[in-house]
């Protein structure tokens, strides 16, 4: 886009600080928000649940005409969210509801006309919905309504009958919302289509994530060490539950066949039940870290073992283009491949895991092939600018732009006019 009247007034609002793009949805909101600040005015509005993150407010508020960080007590915000089960919604929406958030979203329609708003996830709908915008766009990225199913199977009553409770209720929001939205953008084509096997509508689009190449391209060939390492945020229940069925399943099995095998937990808050598992030989926990790619350039191979994964796992994609060969479980590698493909394994049972990490592991010919294989794959199919350039079109629509372009026509023909006159 270029400047003036080209740039369009936007509207953002994220359920977290699109800054630092330290777990899965930061990545996604941290670009999206880069991305869009560079090319037009953005108003940036969040929410804040991590005292971390307040050391950003500086650098993300210059990039934008307006930032209004708001905070949020996870304490707090989970009693709203319970409250909300009286009423007959979803735990999602109260654990958002914040009525500072609504009166900044109604100061700003109020003083600036938007040409478009840009929510993410489904809880921060209502919010878009608030706002005086010529276009909405809602980016679910992932279906919720499906995480909270696949938590319902997993786990005991009584969380089993509340996770339950929730599907249902965000199933509903979400069938709401492609109605109210003018565009819903979701992160792969699985995801979307599970939304359209319910909703038949033309406004669901498909906007994937990319890849930040140029960090990852000193890494080098995998580590001649046998070291295994996971990264991802270790106070997010998947990815602790990936972690400890790893530990009981295979971990002994494998450490039996390669008894020089290391394995590192890379990621920040880990809960006791994960800190524990450093107590196991082997195994280093290490909590949150200053650069996550260092740790990749230390390991051999990346493992995904996720038992619940929804939409794109950046895990993945990051290990990949780390040049390090991911094993993953068929669930974590869904919205990526449904099959094995070069430098990415599908591993579906212990067996497969053990006798495929186990060659990883041993033969260095093939780790160095499969690395390789993995990086040159994700940087020929996930371009972050790509991404970026459709989420903008979608986001804009035809009805913004061509808004834009007669208002820019108007200003040109009552400069002639004048210059007219003047003569």
């Amino acid at each position: 886009m270029g400047s003036g009247l080209e740039k369009m007034r936007l509207l953002l609002i994220y359920p977290r600080m699109p800054y630092p793009p330290e777990r899965g949805d930061k990545i996604r909101t941290s670009h999206q928000f880069a991305f869009l600040a560079e090319r037009h005015e953005v108003w940036c509005a969040c929410f804040v649940d991590d005292l971390a993150d307040w050391a950003h407010v500086g650098d993300c508020a210059r990039m934008c005409a307006q930032f209004e960080p708001v905070p949020l007590s996870p304490w707090w915000s989970a009693a709203k969210g319970l409250v909300n089960l009286l009423r007959s919604r979803s735990v999602s929406e109260g654990y958002l509801e914040s009525t500072r958030m609504k009166g900044v979203v109604d100061h700003w329609s109020r003083r600036t006309d938007f040409d478009a708003v840009l929510c993410f996830g489904a809880g921060m709908g209502p919010y878009g919905l608030r706002a005086r915008a010529r276009r909405r766009c809602l980016d679910l990225c992932d279906l919720d309504s499906l995480k909270w199913r696949d938590y319902a199977r997993r786990r005991h009553a009584p969380a089993r009958w509340l996770y339950a409770w929730e599907h249902r209720r965000v199933a509903e929001l979400e069938m709401a919302q492609v109605d109210q939205f003018d565009a819903v953008t979701l992160i792969t084509r699985h995801e979307a289509s599970g939304l359209r096997a319910r909703l038949d509508k033309a406004n669901i689009h498909v906007v994937g994530n990319g890849v930040e190449t140029a960090q990852q391209a000193g890494c080098g060939v995998p580590a001649r060490e046998p070291v295994i390492a996971f990264v991802g945020a270790m106070d997010y229940w998947p990815n602790e539950d990936a972690v400890c069925w790893f530990a009981d399943s295979v971990w002994p099995a494998l450490q039996r066949r390669v008894p020089e095998a290391e394995w590192i937990i890379v990621g920040r808050n880990p809960r006791r039940r994960v800190s524990r598992l450093g107590d196991r030989p082997g195994i280093m926990v290490t909590g949150r870290v200053p650069d996550v790619v260092s740790y990749l350039r230390g390991a051999r191979v990346v493992i995904a073992p996720l038992r619940v994964a929804r939409g794109l796992q950046n895990k993945v994609l990051e290990g990949m283009a780390c040049g390090r060969p991911v094993v993953a479980s068929r669930d974590a590698a869904r919205g990526i491949a449904e099959e094995s493909l070069p430098g990415l394994a599908v591993a579906d049972t212990r067996e497969e895991w053990i006798s495929t990490l186990e060659q990883l592991l041993v033969v260095d010919s093939y780790a160095e092939q499969e690395g390789l294989a993995a990086q040159a794959w994700v940087r020929e199919n996930f371009s972050w600018p790509e991404q970026l350039e459709r989420m903008e079109r979608i986001l804009l629509g035809p009805c913004v732009l061509e808004t834009r372009r007669a208002a820019a026509k108007d200003v040109l023909v009552g400069r002639s006019v004048t210059a007219e006159v003047a003569v």
